[in-house]
């Protein structure tokens, strides 16, 4: 059974959380880790 969707409203604040299978690390260096961030905060400004 699939989870209920979220609630979403203007202004709110959401909480992004990235973790492996098993808790591993996602990300083999620290500029992948970059990368990742500085894509998730330009996805952020273009779709607000």
């Amino acid at each position: 059974m699939p989870r209920p969707l979220r609630i979403e409203f203007a202004g709110a604040c959401y909480h992004v959380i990235n973790r492996g299978n098993y808790r591993r690390y996602l990300f083999e260096g620290r500029g992948a880790a970059e990368a990742f961030e500085r894509t998730l905060g330009e996805a952020a400004e273009r779709f607000r």
